[in-house]
């Protein structure tokens, strides 16, 4: 199992959540993620974080 973000003000790795644009695609019937921003947020303690600042692996587009 891959690790999960962790919080580095509480600790938790519940809640942990990052935003993203998403468009529907008619032609395929299906969401499509067009740009995932490089900051995480925490719903336990209300933390903001940038992803580059956290030991959580960083995956590239292909």
């Amino acid at each position: 199992m891959a690790d999960e973000p962790k919080c580095p003000n509480c600790g938790t790795t519940n809640g942990i959540y990052a935003k993203a644009d998403l468009r529907w695609q008619a032609m395929t019937q299906s969401w499509e993620i067009s740009e995932v921003e490089d900051t995480l947020d925490c719903t336990e303690c209300d933390h903001s974080w940038s992803l580059s600042d956290s030991d959580f692996p960083q995956y590239e587009e292909a």
